[in-house]
């Protein structure tokens, strides 16, 4: 594949299927070319393969593509991109001065070079993957219809613009950009295994409120409120998420407790209130 012949009119060009890479300069001078098929099995797409030509609207990148040269598209009318999920990266101004609307990234995405998206101004639908880290210098300069870009924090060093998030990324750019906070670590966790039947029935009447866990004729476990003396007492068997092969930190126990202690709270009030009746009941005898 060395160039194409240039048709007077709007044309749909299919890249033959014998082809790997679409070369350097390979579409050069054809302005009346619209869109492009690329089929499952190119790899590489060379520098300035498209670059310049106005008209083209449509050229969805293959699965298979895992390459992409400088400023292969730029310059162009496409308004779409979707990354395919071989290609973590993008090239210096790969896709600069173009008419793109929205770009989808794949979740193990992770560079962003120089003038990917300089004065793209009609850019306005993109998510940053969290996978990020690295956004070039004048990667989203000038572009004005861009709302606030969410950041991620690999993306940064220290949270400032500064040796991974080159000065000037967001130059001038409508909605400048916001870091996104490293999430919190949150220790493994597996649950107990679920009741064999109903699942829990609460059964807060009588003397001894109860929780129970299973078919209420045969339970698996039940939580009862001891009235007299004042206790919890339980069949059930708790499981607790390890972390780094320890038990739950203390913080963790004492909310456990917390939980108790306002069961009790609550059967002292109801005593109170048991006690309260009997009181009037015996004025109501004498």
């Amino acid at each position: 594949m060395n160039g194409c012949t240039c048709p007077s009119d709007p044309v749909t060009f299919t890249v033959s299927t014998s082809d790997t890479q679409v070369p350097g300069n390979a579409f050069k001078g054809c302005n009346s070319l619209t869109s492009v098929v690329m089929h499952d099995g190119i790899t590489s797409i060379a520098n300035y393969a498209f670059f310049d030509l106005e008209n083209l609207v449509s050229a969805p990148l293959p699965a298979s593509l895992t390459q992409i040269h400088s400023y292969a598209f730029g310059n162009t009318g496409i308004t779409s991109l979707v990354i395919p999920s071989g290609l973590t990266s993008l090239p210096e101004g790969c896709f600069q001065d173009s008419d793109l609307v929205s770009v989808t990234f794949h979740d193990s995405f992770t560079s962003i070079n120089e003038k990917v998206f300089l004065r793209c101004r009609d850019l306005q639908q993109i998510r940053l993957p969290l996978s990020l880290t690295h956004i070039g210098y004048s990667a989203f300069e000038h572009c004005t219809s861009l709302p606030t870009l969410f950041v991620p924090f690999l993306a940064y060093n220290g949270g400032t613009c500064t040796s991974v998030c080159k000065d000037g990324a967001f130059h001038e750019s409508a909605g400048g950009y916001t870091l996104i906070p490293p999430s919190p670590i949150v220790p493994p966790f597996s649950p107990p295994p679920p009741p064999p039947s109903n699942g829990a029935i609460f059964e807060l009447t009588g003397m001894n409120p109860k929780v129970v866990f299973g078919n209420p004729d045969s339970p698996a476990c039940e939580l009862i409120l001891d009235r007299d003396p004042d206790r919890l007492r339980s069949t059930c068997t708790f499981y607790a998420p390890s972390v780094s092969g320890r038990r739950l930190e203390e913080e963790d126990e004492s909310e456990t407790l917390a939980a108790i202690r306002s069961l009790k709270a609550e059967l002292a009030e109801v005593k109170a209130e048991l006690a309260q009746l009997k009181a009037k009941s015996a004025a109501t005898k004498h």
